[in-house]
């Protein structure tokens, strides 16, 4: 859990490492029916991570990390997360290049 600002207001974020809290449920003995949807679910996480990856968009980033579905260590997720959060603020100061004229057809 760590805050945030947002304005003049301070938003708290909370993280959840999906999956940790996946690998809790299965070591429950009464969760055991839940074993193979748990481990399709956890091979999809996996194929989300890699498409991520492969889309580059900062926000899906801070998301992925946020879920602990990117391989990173608690410290250095927090450091990350901030990072990128800095990094979509300053891009969002930066004003869109201005539309070009289409030509008109004849």
């Amino acid at each position: 859990m760590r805050g945030e600002k947002r304005g003049d207001k301070y938003v708290m974020l909370f993280d959840s490492h999906l999956p940790n809290l996946l690998t809790e449920v299965l070591s429950n003995p009464s969760c055991a029916i839940l074993r193979v949807p748990i481990n399709i679910t956890k091979g999809i996480l996996a194929e989300l991570a890699k498409l991520a990856i492969e889309i580059d968009d900062n926000r899906l980033h801070v998301l992925m990390l946020r879920l602990g579905l990117y391989d990173v260590s608690a410290s250095e997720r927090v450091k990350e997360i901030d990072k990128l959060n800095s990094q979509i603020r300053r891009e969002k100061r930066i004003p869109p290049s201005p539309k070009k004229a289409r030509p008109r057809h004849a």
